[in-house]
């Protein structure tokens, strides 16, 4: 993962830490703030999930649902005429042209069904 993101090794786990250590060394320092970036955040939640999986344990129903709604959301990242991002395309049509409110509340709709079609909400 370091690699493919272009940045130096410490680099890359300043910005994988940069949260756990903001809110470790917080009482020293009432002025600091935490830049959140929500598309870093995407990025982060889909390389956990693909760990996960990496590690044979079974993907939740959520995180399944999250994988889809992001490759719908970031084709590119592995390649557009790929077979799991055609279906998440079919899914989620034109999701890169939402708003990111819009992305946001079409994946929760999408986890809300599949939970429910599971009887799990």
């Amino acid at each position: 993962m370091i690699e493919d993101s272009g940045l130096s090794k410490k680099d890359a786990l300043q910005v994988l830490n940069a949260a756990q250590n903001y809110l470790k060394h917080a009482n020293r320092d009432a002025e600091a703030t935490l830049f959140f970036d929500e598309e870093e955040n995407d990025h982060l939640m889909f390389v956990a999930s693909l760990e996960c999986g990496s590690l044979d344990h079974t993907l939740s129903y959520s995180m399944q649902a999250f994988q889809i709604w992001y490759l719908a959301l970031y084709p590119d990242k592995i390649g557009h005429e790929t077979q799991p991002v055609q279906t998440s395309k079919r899914v989620f049509p034109d999701l890169c042209a939402k708003t990111r409110q819009e992305q946001l509340t079409l994946g929760h709709e999408f986890l809300e069904r599949v939970l429910s079609s599971k009887g799990l909400i």
